[in-house]
């Protein structure tokens, strides 16, 4: 019943686009022509399609109240508190109303994985500045974390080594558990989830069921509520005086 769904479903992520790119080189004036490695529209339109009713996705970043906003990331997925919510907040989205960050790689290597935890370790600082010292000192159960995710498109690596060089790169780092990411997709390949009881992460060979897996697994997350209240007063920097009768 899934199954024919989640393949074209791998199918539209990584199809490239028919159209061309053609750039004109400077010294000879020939014209280069060059496909798009990946077509965002597209990965939008059928992460759209899979999410809660009630969510939305975006290629938007996150910001929260202290005004601090990591860059880099591809997508997000909220809770739309009204329907200009992104013109009203400048083409951002509050983080009490992010419910899912999206990384998007093309192709997965030692050199782009690198790359793409180190922007998730950005993106879970979210929110982290804006906490008052007492709540610093609290378990860090207690923190409202919005969860990560990484879709790889294709890889070089096998899923093994994949595991093994996310687990030693965050040892060798030092990263705290909370700012690691918490689901990875490799289409058609597996997927590497974060199993935060035991705090290690278990990779799954599940080949073309991988896409469906990720989206199950996926929304496991986006349908946990988020307990922290938006309020539109916190984003207020404005310290104009007004008259008061």
């Amino acid at each position: 019943m899934f199954s024919k769904y989640f393949l074209d479903f791998s199918k539209q992520l990584t199809k490239k686009p028919a159209s061309k790119k053609t750039a004109t080189t400077k010294k000879t004036g020939t014209k280069k022509t060059t496909s798009v490695k990946v077509d965002m529209k597209k990965i939008k339109e059928s992460i759209s399609k899979i999410i809660p009713s009630e969510l939305s996705v975006d290629g938007v970043n996150v910001i929260d109240k202290t005004g601090f906003s990591p860059d880099g990331t591809d997508f997000v997925v909220y809770k739309e508190y009204c329907p200009d919510i992104l013109k009203i907040m400048g083409g951002y989205i509050p983080y009490e109303l992010a419910r899912g960050i999206f990384f998007v790689v093309p192709t997965l290597d030692k050199k782009s994985l690198i790359e793409v935890l180190t922007k998730v370790v950005a993106a879970k600082k979210l929110n982290r500045f804006s906490l008052e010292d007492d709540e610093k000192e609290e378990d860090d159960a207690e923190f409202v974390h919005i969860p990560v995710f990484i879709l790889a498109l294709n890889s070089k690596y096998d899923l093994l080594d994949l595991k093994n060089d996310i687990v030693n790169w965050y040892l060798a780092k030092g990263i705290d558990l909370s700012y690691e990411f918490d689901l990875m997709s490799v289409v058609n390949t597996g997927v590497v989830m974060k199993n935060w009881r035991e705090k290690n992460y278990l990779a799954i060979e599940s080949m073309e069921d991988t896409s469906m897996w990720f989206f199950m697994l996926m929304n496991e997350y986006l349908e946990n509520e988020n307990i922290l209240q938006f309020e539109f007063r916190d984003y207020i920097k404005k310290e104009t005086v007004y008259n008061q009768y």
